[in-house]
């Protein structure tokens, strides 16, 4: 073994930090509970003596179940309907999609969820199954909201297959994300005018294969309706100007879940050759979370052969799902999240199938609310707080499965590090500055091409809004003759040194960046992340290919130890 070599794995391997192994999603974190805010309701006040004269349960009239053949849905039933939110969809002329309501008209209703004032004295509104809409608008009324003149964030919010927004646990769930400042506005899809499509169909390989082009039609229209009710809720009087439009998230649950991410890019399976395309998208959506998501079947994929069609969702998303879920299977979920390119988690729930129990509502609104504050509303706080759950005290067994969280835009004084991979040698690569990106961009044809990771540094040793003396240099050195070419980086100075000192194997490339370091207990401050640094144990002759790589994905950490990596611990931290 060559000189340059052996005793820079010795010196690695000692200068590794006492709590290497702390750090990202480490704590377990109290659950949050129900927000502060009182919460009101838009209209869908219910005519019940034609609902008797036209027959049917409510749940018919919610859920867009025919009776006898005839159309049932909740425009048939609505008591007030000039003071309900009412909009129709004229379906696209799309018969690759929309095989028997292309070029037709659909109405839609929605169903908006606010923060009030405690003041708001209007009287809570009893449906016909007892279940309460809290101090529902009536003829005439507009939203009260706590302040007047203020903003609030928007989630868009879309149910389980055959659901409706007042039905089961879907009312709970939209009036807890309210209480947290939220505005929720939930459609009603009325999957039953579509086709009568039940949960327990979507386990059935025959029945979605012999009905798959109502059931692809089914998809595609809930991410139509609901760019269509976002727009029609930006315009209406009483709403428009208490939307925060640079704050617009979502919250869907099962084939909801499957909604959100249609709308914000990934491709639909669209044949059973399992080809995808793109369908409705909506920009304005920053990012959502999933319960039990719908992500297809072993043989049915929803975003196209292998998830591949996942791999345009760029924006933020998380999914919580359960572990004996075998209508929405967590291993397809997981397959799905892992090709997304944006920020990215899914956590697990032991035991849990597809379904909702209130005594879920800590573990899942936690993980939930953490989420939608770091990535719509843009709180920093939340954002570190994310990034160091691991889980949520108390109720279920919960555990991050995969985690990504994608450096946030660029302030003063802050670098980025992209990582790119070079096939050819299995190696990975830093790029500390836009030159060095532009090579690897450039080489593609040579087997170059980015991860899709990336975090950020600091570009001087006094940042701005930084306490001086908080930030370390990161040396890198580049690999020369025996060792084939590859990068080193440290914010260690024994490293360092030793390096400069005794390893003429590696060239001293001077400092590349500089970053903060973890604290004696191995955790990054707030505002932070840590980055760990992996060792391929590539020193081995004769092929002396030693590389490491830089990651802030602990599921990442996990995936390379498993093909044989060491994980080294962090080396130092990056801003968010």
């Amino acid at each position: 073994m060559p000189p340059s070599v052996k005793p820079l794995l010795c010196v690695l391997l000692l200068l590794l930090p006492l709590a290497a192994f702390a750090g990202n999603h480490s704590k377990t974190m109290p659950s949050i509970e129900p927000g502060a805010f009182p919460v009101a309701c838009s209209n869908v006040a219910h005519n019940l003596v034609t609902m008797q004269q036209l027959g049917g349960s409510p749940s018919d009239f919610w859920e867009g179940i025919p009776q006898n053949g005839e159309l049932r849905f909740i425009t048939q039933i609505l008591a007030e309907p000039q003071s309900t939110i009412q909009f129709n969809v004229r379906v696209p002329d799309d018969r690759g999609l929309y095989t028997h309501f292309a070029d037709e008209s659909l109405p839609f209703v929605s169903l908006v969820c606010y923060p009030t004032s405690a003041a708001n004295p209007r009287p809570d509104y009893q449906l016909p199954d007892t279940r309460w809409i809290p101090r529902m608008e009536r003829a005439g009324d507009l939203p009260i909201f706590p302040n007047a003149s203020a903003s609030y964030p928007l989630l868009v919010y879309s149910h389980g297959i055959s659901g409706s927004p007042i039905s089961d646990e879907y009312l709970d769930t939209i009036l807890r994300l309210a209480s947290h400042g939220y505005i929720v506005m939930a459609v009603f899809h009325g999957d039953g005018r579509i086709t009568r499509v039940r949960v327990e169909n979507l386990r059935d390989a025959y029945y979605l294969i012999s009905s798959f082009d109502r059931y692809v039609e089914l998809q595609a229209l809930r991410p139509l309706a609901l760019k269509a009710a976002l727009d029609d809720l930006l315009i209406r009087p009483g709403y428009r100007d208490h939307v925060d439009q640079q704050k617009i998230g979502g919250f869907g649950t099962s084939l909801g879940g499957e909604a959100l991410l249609l709308s914000m890019g990934a491709h639909l399976t669209n044949d059973t050759r399992l080809d995808s395309r793109a369908v409705t998208q909506d920009s304005r959506v920053k990012g959502s979370v999933g319960y039990v998501p719908y992500s297809g079947q072993r043989l049915i994929p929803a975003f196209g052969d292998d998830q591949n069609g996942a791999q345009y969702v760029t924006r933020p998303f998380m999914a919580i799902g359960g572990t004996a879920d075998t209508t929405a299977p967590l291993y397809m979920t997981e397959q799905a999240v892992n090709r997304m390119t944006g920020s990215r988690y899914l956590v697990a729930l032991t035991d849990v199938s597809h379904e909702y129990r209130p005594e879920f509502a800590d573990d899942v609104f936690s993980w939930a609310i953490t989420f939608l504050d770091a990535h719509v509303k843009d709180d920093r706080l939340a954002l570190s707080r994310l990034v160091q759950t691991s889980n949520i005290a108390g109720g279920l067994e919960d555990a991050l499965r995969i985690d990504y969280t994608a450096p946030t835009p660029l302030e003063p004084g802050q670098a980025l590090i992209t990582e790119h991979y070079y096939e050819p040698l299995g190696h990975f690569f830093a790029a500390a500055n836009d030159a060095e990106r532009a090579f690897a961009d450039n080489a593609a044809a040579v087997g170059w091409s980015r991860s899709g990771q990336a975090y950020k540094a600091f570009s001087s040793a006094s940042p701005p809004s930084v306490p001086n003396g908080t930030v370390q240099p990161v040396c890198r050195y580049f690999g020369v003759d025996p060792i084939k070419p590859t990068f080193f980086y440290s914010a260690n100075l024994a490293e360092c040194n030793f390096l400069r000192a005794n390893n003429p194997g590696w060239r001293d490339l001077g400092v590349a960046f500089f970053a903060p370091m973890p604290n004696i207990a191995g955790n990054c401050a707030d505002g932070q992340i840590g980055v760990y640094r992996l060792y391929n144990l590539g020193w081995q002759p004769p092929r002396f290919e030693p590389n490491h790589r830089y990651t802030t994905s602990l599921s990442t950490v996990a995936e390379m130890v498993r093909n044989g990596w060491v994980n080294e611990g962090q080396n130092f931290c990056a801003p968010l």
